[in-house]
């Protein structure tokens, strides 16, 4: 049980999904893409790399808060998707930020929303679905370190200082500014 049998020692990472359009798509906005696939259901595609994942939940959470009909389709990953969307043949993808940003940025792809409470710091012109219209459209993964429950109290707070202490080294913040 993780409520009970691990203590947290550290959030490394907060991850937001970005709804990706192919460049060529008529619709620029997330209203647009809603008003489009409500007057032509199941004619926009949207790719996923399969059922469960990340991707394809925030997905079903668009097209049930929006109430569209989007045509899935299902890739074994993501790069496929990308493949397809640069060659016109699947019209939106939901993908991990911190994948979606190096397409969105090297311009093969553009960014309509991201998923996040708040802008994602790495792609920061782009609105979230929130500030878009459609209030609900949150969804966060994160990553965490964690220790069994039963560790005791000063070696969880030394793991914690040895964290963030490796977290604030110069190598670190490199690989970061790259990441981002």
């Amino acid at each position: 049980n993780p409520g009970t049998d691990l203590v947290p020692l550290q959030l490394v990472n907060v991850v937001t999904y970005t709804l990706a359009a192919r460049n060529d798509l008529g619709p620029k906005t997330l209203q647009d893409v809603i008003a489009y696939a409500k007057a032509n259901p199941g004619k926009l595609s949207a790719g996923t790399p399969g059922q469960g994942t990340g991707q394809a939940v925030v997905t079903a959470l668009l097209k049930s808060l929006a109430g569209i009909d989007l045509l899935e389709v299902q890739y074994k990953n993501a790069p496929p998707v990308y493949i397809d969307m640069t060659g016109g043949r699947v019209d939106l993808f939901f993908d991990a930020t911190g994948t979606a940003q190096s397409f969105v940025k090297s311009g093969k792809v553009r960014a309509i929303v991201t998923s996040g409470a708040d802008r994602d710091p790495t792609l920061p012109d782009v609105p979230t679905a929130r500030e878009s219209g459609l209030r609900d459209l949150v969804m966060e993964g994160w990553m965490g370190l964690f220790a069994p429950s039963k560790t005791p109290r000063p070696i969880v707070l030394r793991l914690r200082e040895s964290i963030n202490k490796v977290a604030a080294a110069p190598e670190c913040r490199l690989r970061e500014a790259v990441m981002r």
